[in-house]
């Protein structure tokens, strides 16, 4: 779309969220919704060790790196669940993942799995009990792998926004 976002802020520190959404409201005129995210490299499947040795092409970049996880109550706008449920409010088990549908497709994960991530040394794990479905070409910010508050939270988390800045107003 024409005003799809042309700009991103990575890496925003949980204490400079409320700074730089006022920022962008005050000179840039700019609503930006902040995500959290929170690196995790997946390291099992159904209590079997994941390695990149195990899959080809796209699945095997995918395995070999840390993904961007991340923690919401709502489903995002431009996702669309197509099996499972989203979780409830609040969330009744907070160990859930939701998982866009094309990983899902290349790493063979299905309803029901039980995933494992490392992250910062620790191990987390969630069921899967929704499978999305992600519009990748509207530039907003969109991740592989969702869970409810409180699965992730404890872990190092920064945020991501992206947004539509008119030319002119950089």
């Amino acid at each position: 779309p024409r005003d799809a976002p042309n700009y991103f802020l990575i890496n925003v520190q949980p204490d400079q969220v409320a700074t730089v959404r006022g920022l962008l409201e005050a000179e840039g005129r700019v609503e930006a919704s902040f995500y959290p995210m929170v690196r995790g490299r997946l390291v099992g499947i159904n209590g079997r060790e994941v390695s990149p040795e195990q899959y080809q092409d796209r699945a095997q970049r995918l395995v070999a790196r840390e993904f961007n996880l991340s923690f919401g109550k709502q489903l995002p706008a431009d996702n669309r669940i197509v099996a499972g449920r989203w979780w409830s409010q609040p969330a009744q088990e907070p160990g859930q993942f939701s998982v866009e549908t094309g990983l899902a497709e290349d790493l063979g994960i299905h309803l029901g799995d039980t995933l494992r991530f490392s992250i910062g040394g620790e191990e987390v794990s969630g069921t899967v009990t929704n499978l999305r479905q992600v519009q990748w070409d509207s530039f907003n910010v969109n991740f592989f792998v969702i869970a409810p508050h409180g699965l992730l939270e404890p872990y190092p988390t920064t945020y991501i926004t992206s947004f539509y800045l008119p030319p002119g107003n950089q």
